[in-house]
Parts: structure tokens; sequence; C-alpha cells
């Protein structure tokens, strides 16, 4: 796991350094927590239009992401991932 999170952050850090201009911001949140963690760039650019072309590190993130999207801030955008967290069973 920590592993893709590393691998998923590193893609969209790299692309909006790429890509983007700045200010730039990283987040990693839990918001369900046990269940998923969500990683956020966030950098000054405008959002993308709706036919955006994936890229190499957009590729990479949806082969490890299930959800993953683009959403509108006031300052720019926030490109956003979210990976399963898996836990091993426990043993009662």
């Amino acid at each position: 796991m920590v592993k893709e999170v590393t691998i998923v952050l590193g893609e969209l850090v790299a692309n909006a350094f790429q890509h983007a201009r700045p200010p730039f911001a990283v987040r990693l949140t839990l918001p369900r927590p046990g269940h998923v963690v969500r990683m956020e760039v966030h950098d000054g650019t405008v959002p993308a239009p709706t036919a955006w072309p994936a890229g190499k590190g957009l590729f990479v993130v949806r082969g490890l992401c299930p959800d993953w999207g683009v959403e509108p801030r006031p300052e720019g955008k926030a490109v956003w991932a979210e990976l399963p967290i898996l836990v091993a069973p426990t043993e009662n």
C-alpha cells in the first residue's frame, strides 16, 4: 500500500510541476478511515477541458486507483486519486 501511495502521489506531483503553474499544495487525507487514502495535488492552473489527454502519469494513476478526477478550485484545480486501504484479516 505504501508503495502504491508513493507511486500515485509522485505521478500527481510530477504532472503538476510539468503541466501546471504555482502555487502548488499536496494534501493526503483519510476521508473514510480504514477504507481509502485520498491524495490531492492543488495547482494554480484552471481546470483542463473535458477531453483532457491523459499522459503516462495519469495512465499509471488510473491503473492503480479505482477513483480519481479533477476538481475546479477558486485558485485553480485539484487533481485527486483514492486508493483502497487493504487490511490483512485479524485473528480472533
